[in-house]
């Protein structure tokens, strides 16, 4: 740069320099530079929310799950898979295991702080066609093979955090009489093949926590009744089951309309057995709804979760609440019913909004 340039250049930074190098009072310039700091608050999250209330906040993730994967980590404190620890699906083959899918949730679940569930241990809508060529005697060793090697990959290493939940038996009590549901593991391996598995699991991993999930027992009927009793047997004979899922399918409800009252009592009569309760595969099709506009039932289905959530939260024993999915681009229901939080573009619909309204609200507000 020539001399006379580079003079020029000098004088004019001095001249313009807000510090107070030449000519400047210093004070001034501090009272020009100081400026109201506005402190940065984070944007309310369901996680942060949840965990505020000593809540898990889950969804269901299934194949490309990873392109939701920053929904995921920010607004979801627990992951489990829709399809993929189920045994026909993890365990296809007597001799084979494919563990691909459940190791890369898992390790996005670590990597995000998330506590993981393996869902379903043991269930007779995903029973693998090996099963069925075994005597009752291969089955029950086959049983014991499966949860000890599924459950036993999975388990805490020492010196790591977090919880793993497993929903251990899934769907066993039958729809309309007393008994459990005729099976391949009722009819091979009796009545107690509910607290044999739950036992098995429990010496797989000590620390896992241990559910029984089931549909239709939400509210007070003849088979929430029924896995009342079955529950309060198994606790007497002292089987290590620790929580009961109530999957809260709404749709499966007239007009989508699930009794509140009944809802709190069964919850609180479940935890008076000393179990955790959660909501274990919550969606809420709008095609289930009353007659109206996409807009309209998007509120009534907003308004219909808010209700059933502020009625559970409070209750002493309720521990979370599962979303049967997070985005309506990845849902076991048809496109239209548009059953979950975030639509397919990956934003919050008026559910999503109203589960962080009653999340944020204080206890005597909600109701």
């Amino acid at each position: 740069m020539p001399a006379k340039f580079k003079l020029v250049f000098v004088i004019g930074f001095l001249l313009t320099c807000p510090c107070p190098i030449i000519g400047q009072d210093a004070s001034a310039t501090a009272r020009r530079q100081e400026k109201p700091i506005t402190p940065q608050v984070a944007e309310p999250t369901l996680r942060n929310l949840g965990k505020a209330k000593n809540l898990y906040i889950g969804t269901c993730v299934q194949q490309g799950f990873e392109v939701g994967k920053d929904v995921l980590a920010e607004h979801f404190s627990l992951l489990v898979a829709e399809s993929h620890t189920k045994w026909d699906k993890i365990h296809p083959e007597q001799d084979r295991f494919d563990w691909d899918f459940t190791d890369r949730m898992v390790a996005f679940a670590k990597e995000n702080k998330q506590e993981v569930k393996g869902h379903a241990l043991v269930w007779h809508g995903a029973v693998p066609a090996y099963l069925s060529k075994l005597s009752s005697k291969e089955l029950d060793k086959e049983v014991s093979t499966h949860i000890n090697t599924v459950v036993g990959r999975y388990k805490l290493k020492e010196g790591e955090t977090g919880r793993i939940r497993w929903d251990v038996v899934n769907e066993a009590i039958d729809d309309q009489g007393p008994g459990l549901r005729k099976t391949i593991f009722s009819e091979n391996l009796g009545q107690d093949y509910i607290a044999n598995c739950f036992r098995i699991a429990h010496k797989a991993d000590p620390k896992a926590i241990l559910i029984y999930n089931d549909y239709g027992c939400e509210t007070l009927s003849p088979k929430s009744d029924r896995q009342y009793e079955m529950l309060k047997g198994l606790i007497a004979k002292k089987v290590p089951v620790h929580e009961v899922g109530l999957q809260m399918h709404v749709g499966f409800y007239r007009n989508g309309e699930v009794n509140i009252k009944e809802l709190q009592l069964n919850v609180k009569r479940l935890a008076a057995l000393g179990l955790k309760v959660n909501i274990s595969e919550m969606d809420v099709p709008i095609g289930a709804l009353p007659e109206g506009s996409v807009e309209e039932r998007l509120k009534v289905q907003a308004d219909r979760t808010k209700e059933i959530l502020a009625a559970c939260i409070d209750i002493k024993g309720f521990v979370g609440v599962t979303w049967w999915g997070f985005t309506d681009m990845c849902t076991w229901c048809s496109e239209p019913e548009k059953p979950l939080l975030f639509g397919r573009d990956l934003q919050g619909k008026p559910a999503f909004h109203a589960v962080l309204e009653v999340l944020a609200m204080k206890k005597d507000k909600r109701r």
